[in-house]
């Protein structure tokens, strides 16, 4: 609530046995085998009385103006009344507010069409797009799945990623259903081991390595994990705060993974499903590293409130079908008003047309990403009337007082860093700069 959240998404809640792992003699504690899809899980809700507790967590949770969004994973093995009648029970019983599904070979057409299930979130990896296609009135179907993880990530760790990947997926929404970007999941690394190793360590799960992604995108930046290291420690808090930076920009639903707003680690290891120990808990300090980390989440989040032109519903056309004199959606680089984006750029000038916000705030937002190096130079668009540029923040930096641009032309991003610039209505005199919406002097001219 703190943070600003909207949404909580728990892992798998239902009952399944935890099976001893034969050769390691560990607990495989998430389950996602056939389980008991109708009971929640004791050892999660306090034994006997794990239904009650389970709808008492769910209505405190509602208390606090949160949605839950429930996982549920369906194996070969179970029949499809049983999982479409699972899907009702839980939201008709417990009040969920949707459910992340997973699993292959699901019968997604009919959990979709069910009617009982028609007001609610429902979550997955790929639907049939006949299924998207078809939906009407009411939007709640969401795509869940790594695209935009592995855009950002390729980038930002030098994986000959491409920045147009990362565009499309930055501003991929539809009318008729969602989608849902992250840049770190439970099923993989953390947000903080994806930039501190450079390989998997999941020794400890007993299977010789054998088992989790093999493929992270990750980059540990000199030491393979922890380190007392100031600089690469710097590394990685840079790193983190621009994917959590690129993660609220996006303008489908933001996912953060709990306790990466905190830089929390899991020592390497992708796969932490029979680890019910330190190792899978999630910790949250409270020094210097963790605590800039999360203000810096806060006030993403925040910033993403506040500014509507980013988190639009309905798609982008990139053209100015309202005729406010730019288009709803534009991308920029050293030169403004580019018209394609070549597979050999690493940088990207992303302009959002207030105009089109469908609300009070007109404010434009110019995004400049950098994945380059070494710093790079942006082109500044000329600005309608009286409005001006302002930079917002810096993804290496915290956000501060909004600090005007002196030369309105350009602007130089650090390389690996993202900056927002926010263009205000603004009044120049002699010797002052004064944004006109809230009459509050921001700086000198």
């Amino acid at each position: 609530e703190e943070m600003g959240l909207v949404e909580s998404t728990v892992l798998n809640e239902h009952f399944q046995a935890e099976n001893v792992i034969e050769d390691s003699g560990k607990v495989n504690y998430w389950g996602y085998e056939k389980g008991h899809y109708f009971a929640p899980k004791a050892s999660y809700f306090g034994g006997e009385n794990a239904s009650y507790n389970m709808k008492m967590m769910i209505d405190e949770i509602h208390k606090k103006g949160l949605e839950i969004i429930m996982e549920i994973a369906f194996n070969r093995y179970v029949s499809e009344e049983v999982m479409i009648d699972s899907l009702i029970y839980w939201t008709r019983e417990y009040n969920v507010d949707g459910i992340h599904i997973l699993g292959n070979d699901l019968p997604i057409k009919r959990m979709v069409k069910n009617p009982y299930l028609y007001d609610t979130k429902l979550f997955y990896h790929e639907y049939p797009f006949e299924v998207l296609d078809s939906e009407k009135d009411n939007k709640h179907l969401f795509v869940c799945n790594d695209e935009f993880l592995y855009a950002l990530r390729q980038l930002q760790n030098h994986f000959d990623g491409y920045i147009s990947e990362l565009a499309n997926n930055s501003k991929r929404q539809n009318e008729k259903y969602g989608f849902v970007n992250y840049a770190a999941s439970s099923y993989g690394f953390t947000l903080f081991d994806s930039f501190a190793y450079g390989e998997k360590h999941n020794e400890d799960n007993g299977e010789e390595n054998r088992d989790g992604n093999n493929y992270n995108c990750s980059n540990n930046y000199g030491i393979e994990g922890k380190t007392s290291n100031k600089a690469i420690n710097q590394i990685r808090l840079n790193n983190m705060k621009t994917a959590i930076c690129a993660v609220m920009l996006g303008q489908a639903i933001p996912l953060i993974l709990a306790g990466d707003e905190v830089g929390n680690s899991q020592n390497g290891n992708n796969n932490v499903y029979c680890q019910d120990n330190e190792i899978g808990w999630v910790d949250f300090p409270k020094n210097k590293f963790a605590t800039e980390l999360r203000e810096f989440t806060k006030s993403m989040i925040r910033f993403r409130k506040d500014n509507p032109i980013i988190r639009l519903e309905e798609p982008m056309h990139m053209n100015d079908y309202h005729h406010t004199g730019i288009p709803d959606l534009s991308y920029h680089g050293r030169e403004p008003w580019m018209m394609g984006i070549g597979d050999e750029k690493k940088a990207l000038g992303v302009l959002y047309a207030g105009e089109y916000s469908g609300s009070d705030n007109k404010d434009d937002i110019l995004v400049c990403y950098n994945f380059h190096y070494d710093e790079e130079k942006f082109a500044l668009p000329r600005m309608r009337g009286n409005k001006k540029w302002y930079v917002a923040c810096n993804s290496f930096k915290n956000f501060e007082e909004l600090k005007y641009v002196k030369s309105q032309h350009y602007i130089m991003v650090s390389g690996g860093s993202i900056t927002i610039l926010v263009g205000k209505e603004t009044k120049i005199t002699n010797d002052s700069v004064e944004i006109l919406d809230n009459k509050k002097r921001r700086g000198r001219k």
